[in-house]
């Protein structure tokens, strides 16, 4: 899941690529879904480099193009094995650890302030690594077993906790 950097996040399309290529001596179908607010140089890299690794099974969406097609979004995070994300989007970052997978992040090393924390907290949360801290043997490893189980993600479901909360502040009006 690829989103754009920001002010607080400034990877590089570099970084992009990157991580693509280690994903990629993975034995694993890689579907990339930009974002609107991925660059120019960003589609450009990932097109190219997608291109350099064909035929392997690469897929790209790009909400820019025309034609029309459905963003595959919502069937990528329930599908997927495991789910490499920029680290540019607290949005995406925790849709990503809520949909139960094991949850790569790309591009954490750039972020500061409260998305660094935000990181920080999904790492204890919900066990997501920093994708470029990860040795590529260990990812293949890893993967193995996420493919033959289902990974057990801490998750993030805050639902019991608000309706303590919700209740408690009821009770004791």
């Amino acid at each position: 899941l690829v989103g754009g950097p920001t002010f607080n996040c400034t990877w590089h399309s570099g970084d992009i690529v990157a991580a693509l290529e280690q994903l990629s001596k993975l034995e694993a179908v890689i579907f990339v879904t930009l974002s609107r607010r991925s660059g120019r140089d960003v589609r450009q890299e990932v097109f190219l480099w997608a291109a350099s690794k064909l035929p392997r099974k690469i897929s790209i969406f790009d909400p820019t193009e025309p034609g029309g097609v459905a963003n595959p979004y919502m069937a990528l995070l329930h599908r997927a094995d495991c789910i490499a994300v920029t680290a540019d989007s607290v949005g995406m970052a925790s849709e990503a650890c809520c949909a139960g997978h094991k949850v790569f992040t790309i591009g954490e090393h750039h972020c500061k302030g409260k998305l660094r924390r935000f990181h920080m907290v999904l790492r204890e949360v919900c066990g997501t690594e920093a994708l470029e801290r990860v040795h590529p043997g260990s990812l293949q490893t890893g993967l193995t077993e996420v493919s033959h189980q289902k990974f057990q993600s801490k998750g993030l479901d805050d639902t019991k906790q608000v309706a303590r909360i919700i209740l408690d502040t009821f009770v004791a009006s």
